[in-house]
């Protein structure tokens, strides 16, 4: 790790910073009472498999005021993440691109930003990039991602969904949230759970959803509760606006003429406000 705060110690800096690793971690905070802070102009460069650039993890604190990230490795090089009750805060920008991944399945891939269990991540402006398979914009697994300003999140491997919130992920984009995910099985939205798990929630405010090549929405397995504020979305042809699995509430939606959906065991509940 290029520069790492271990459980107890606190790191604080001033200026602007030009991080560097190869095949490992950019910045990591891990354990309780584990601190880094900086509030000017971050800039993280990772090359390599498990290249992730900013990272917190087991009750590890992380706050940035600008961030720029970018990873390139076959797997695992994840822009900005955390785990275990890990916290990172940025308050100014955040731009990420990844590159590189080769991945063949998912969670293998390299995420923008990953907030995993009990987790919380939360933005300001957000400009989220990613060009490899399996590599999603924004995943919630079990944990919090919000940002308040304006935010783009661009997709363009396959099987790399803009947005995904699963095991009770909380996902929340307030403000001009534009979401575009181009490559072959990629969904603007996906929501993955399983039974008698707390839902996914999905708040997504004044932008758009597109997805190139795959159903905008889909909807797999479990409960998820999702809220459309203005938005402006459509269905690429041949595919569909949402796809849930089964079980599906779909009230004042606004989206009954546009919606077709497909049997399998999963329930979305979908608040839908002025959208087009």
């Amino acid at each position: 790790v290029a520069l790492k705060a271990n459980p107890g110690a606190t790191m604080i800096m001033s200026g602007n910073m030009f991080v560097t690793s190869a095949y490992y971690y950019g910045i990591q905070a891990d354990g309780a009472g584990a601190n880094i802070s900086n509030n000017a102009n971050v800039n993280v460069t990772t090359s390599g498999d498990d290249a992730n650039g900013v990272y917190a993890s087991n009750s590890g604190l992380i706050n940035l005021n600008n961030v720029n990230i970018a990873t390139s490795g076959a797997t695992y090089a994840q822009g900005l993440i955390a785990e275990d009750n890990g916290i990172i805060n940025v308050a100014g920008d955040t731009i990420i691109k990844t590159t590189g991944s080769s991945a063949t399945e998912k969670w293998k891939g390299n995420e923008g930003v990953a907030s995993g269990s009990g987790a919380t991540v939360t933005l300001n402006t957000a400009d989220i990039r990613t060009t490899g398979n399996y590599s999603t914009g924004i995943v919630g697994f079990g944990g919090t991602v919000t940002a308040s300003g304006k935010t783009r999140i661009d997709t363009r491997g396959q099987y790399a969904d803009g947005v995904l919130a699963a095991a009770g992920g909380n996902i929340a984009l307030s403000s001009e949230a534009s979401v575009y995910a181009y490559g072959a099985n990629s969904a603007a939205i996906r929501l993955a759970n399983l039974a008698n798990v707390t839902p996914n929630q999905v708040t997504i405010t004044n932008g758009v959803l597109s997805a190139s090549q795959a159903n905008t929405i889909e909807a797999n397995g479990g409960v998820s509760n999702v809220t459309l504020n203005d938005i402006a979305t459509t269905a690429a042809s041949g595919r569909l606006l949402i796809n849930v699995d089964n079980g599906t509430n779909l009230a004042n939606s606004g989206f009954h003429d546009a919606t077709k959906l497909v049997p399998n065991p999963a329930m979305l509940t979908l608040t839908a406000n002025d959208n087009s």
